[in-house]
């Protein structure tokens, strides 16, 4: 990315804040939920947004921190920044994918353990491939997203319920705002822009989650 305005790393802060909120908020939803229904597609949800939290988490603590220190080394494709900062970037993409392969593996009841740990592992060799090329971070993530979308889109097409509408929305929100994000290499706004969607998706993802629990 092109050098970019200090104060645009402090707006991502914040919003990336608001998004760990909302996203651990998703999770204790869910494994509320599971506590009550024992209905373990919410565990596994739990855990999904969990482990997407944890990476969001350590991309806010990231951008916090690079606002106080010199960023020297390259990461060709993102930023100068040094090998600490990369390593916690990259464990960050780490988490973030897991995430989205913990949610594949549910919708698409993943039961070979040799499958399960192949796709687990694609998460953080993505996560490296990234190193040279930021964007396949975001590629996996729309590959990912799409497959989820595509369950989500048959779910309602079933329901026609106000839930599994805000669902589809919610993934559709978080497939754009990757899509989005795809364009900050060249301006750092688009990158801005792309997490506000994400936040989007995840806020109505927390709504459809409580839409269809008072339901049950």
């Amino acid at each position: 990315m092109a050098p970019q305005p200090e104060f645009l790393f402090q707006v991502d802060v914040w919003i990336q804040a608001f998004s760990l909120v909302v996203a651990l908020f998703i999770s204790a939803f869910s494994l509320s939920a599971y506590m009550i229904t024992k209905q373990k597609r919410q565990q596994i949800f739990s855990l999904a947004f969990l482990l997407i939290a944890v990476g969001i988490l350590l991309q806010a603590v990231l951008n916090s921190w690079v606002q106080f220190e010199d960023l020297t080394i390259p990461l060709r494709g993102y930023l100068a920044i040094s090998y600490s900062h990369a390593a916690m970037l990259l464990v960050s993409m780490a988490f973030i994918l897991c995430g989205y392969v913990t949610i594949v593996v549910l919708l698409e009841k993943v039961k070979q353990s040799k499958v399960m740990f192949l796709l687990f592992l694609l998460a953080p060799l993505v996560a490296l491939i990234a190193h040279e090329y930021y964007g396949a971070f975001h590629l996996f993530s729309l590959l990912l997203i799409g497959i989820s979308l595509g369950h989500f889109l048959d779910n309602y097409r079933q329901t026609r319920s106000g839930g599994s509408l805000l669902v589809l929305l919610a993934f559709c929100a978080l497939f754009v705002a990757n899509a989005i994000i795809l364009f900050a290499v060249t301006s750092y706004v688009f990158y801005i822009l792309g997490t506000i969607v994400q936040l989007i998706g995840f806020l109505l993802f927390l709504i459809a989650l409580i839409m269809i629990f008072l339901s049950t």
